[in-house]
């Protein structure tokens, strides 16, 4: 589905990111797996080999826009080119906004928006050239609904979602689809860590505090990398070809907006 298209993942040593380059190489893609944590990106694309794909692991501040520039360059290689690009790295800091610091914000937004757009701009660049191309957004369904205690990052993924559109608007013309993803619950590392916080703080287990969390979902479970995995490559390729500009959630019924 995916043969020999070049795909750039940001985010790409763990959770969503690691499962999204999986996923992608599975299906034929050559994987740059883009991460500040490059040894854990070495493992991810250490699986992908082992399991007959193919890839590389590269060191990337999505907040620097001369890094992104430089590394998306080294990504396109001597052909210059950029099929697909998701941008699946991101941070949550949560906190009361009466109580979030000005650090607490500047940290969220330039992560999660400013390095989203620095990174579709860059690779945008390419594709613009090819006159095609993939742009994918992992953003959550905090960017569609406000939650308590975690405004910040609620802006953050709103922005995201919104500069989906533009971007989609935008690029539109040059035959490029940009789409966004809200995930819920997916079954990740840094919701096992939040788990534990927030369980600390209400005096309960992190095992009980995480089903409370799951009952929330109508399907009654959380999401797997794999599966937004799965979804972002059917987003990359032709049969997803007439879609542009849209956040799909997929959140096991929570959001229905």
């Amino acid at each position: 589905m995916l043969k020999d298209k070049i795909a750039v993942v940001t985010g790409g040593a763990a959770g969503i990111g690691a499962g999204i380059c999986k996923v992608l190489a599975g299906y034929g893609a050559y994987v740059t797996a883009m991460d500040m944590n490059v040894d854990a990106a070495e493992k991810t694309v250490a699986e992908i080999k082992a399991a007959g794909g193919d890839g590389v692991a590269v060191e990337l501040d999505i907040t620097d826009g001369n890094w992104v520039r430089k590394s998306m360059a080294a990504a396109a290689g001597k052909n210059g080119r950029i099929d697909i690009l998701v941008n699946a790295a991101g941070i949550a800091i949560q906190a009361p906004l009466a109580n979030a610091s000005e650090e607490m914000w500047d940290k969220t937004m330039n992560v999660n928006a400013k390095g989203m757009f620095l990174c579709c701009q860059a690779a945008a660049g390419y594709m613009k050239k090819q006159r095609c191309g993939k742009i994918v957004n992992i953003s959550s369904r905090a960017g569609k609904i406000g939650e308590a205690n975690n405004g910040i990052y609620c802006a953050s993924k709103a922005a995201v979602n919104l500069l989906t559109q533009v971007f989609a608007l935008e690029l539109a013309e040059y035959g490029i689809n940009v789409n966004a993803i809200c995930p819920s619950l997916v079954n990740t590392e840094m919701i096992a860590n939040a788990a534990i916080r927030f369980s600390e703080e209400k005096g309960v287990s992190s095992e009980a505090f995480l089903e409370e969390w799951v009952r929330e979902i109508p399907l009654k479970r959380m999401g797997e990398p794999w599966e937004i995995g799965e979804f972002t490559a059917f987003l990359c390729s032709d049969k997803a070809a007439f879609l542009t500009g849209s956040a799909y959630n997929f959140d096991g019924g929570v959001v229905r907006v």
